[in-house]
């Protein structure tokens, strides 16, 4: 269901945004943009990620460290 999806994406979200990534002795701060959908009767493989990929492009226009759900 939506509440599960956006509660899994959240949860990557908050541990890439929260992780202390060193590099060569330097602190590297990542974000993720992450874009879900929701499964519809006529869907195929391609409609589905197609749909959250569009999610995920809008999360990173929109500032990046984000998510996106599409429904359309």
């Amino acid at each position: 269901n939506d509440k599960e999806c956006l509660k899994i994406a959240t949860n990557i979200l908050e541990l890439i945004r929260y992780s202390n990534l060193i590099y060569k002795g330097d602190k590297l701060n990542v974000t993720v943009s992450i874009g879900t959908t929701k499964y519809k009767n006529n869907d195929t493989i391609e409609s589905l990620v197609d749909r959250a990929d569009k999610g995920l492009y809008e999360a990173k226009e929109a500032g990046k460290d984000q998510i996106i759900s599409k429904r359309n």
